[in-house]
């Protein structure tokens, strides 16, 4: 998906590329959304991670990030763990992640 862990009791994950646009994890507080912007064949390196808004620098996320989940109410829950590629000539694409409604 986008991220593993070297430890599996660690409870870190390590950031990886992504190779899907978006996904879904369900979990008890709601759902963990993965989305990959402007993901391509030739745009596939990783510029920049944000969790709920604020940057990554280390390339990891915790466990208890995951479980907290991205929704906050409402009809469209935001947009948790975002991956922005390199930007290239091409329009802005931003991928489309279903409500799963």
């Amino acid at each position: 998906m986008s991220f593993w862990s070297p430890y599996p009791c660690g409870g870190e994950y390590i950031l990886g590329a992504p190779q899907v646009a978006c996904a879904k994890l369900k979990v008890e507080s709601g759902e963990f959304k993965v989305v990959a912007r402007n993901l391509s064949r030739e745009n596939k390196y990783v510029k920049a991670v944000t969790l709920n808004g604020k940057p990554i620098t280390d390339w990891k996320i915790r466990h208890a990030d995951i479980m907290a989940g991205g929704g906050s109410g409402g009809d469209r829950p935001r947009e948790t763990l975002i991956f922005s590629g390199h930007l290239r000539s091409q329009p802005h694409r931003n991928a489309k992640c279903g409500s799963g409604k």
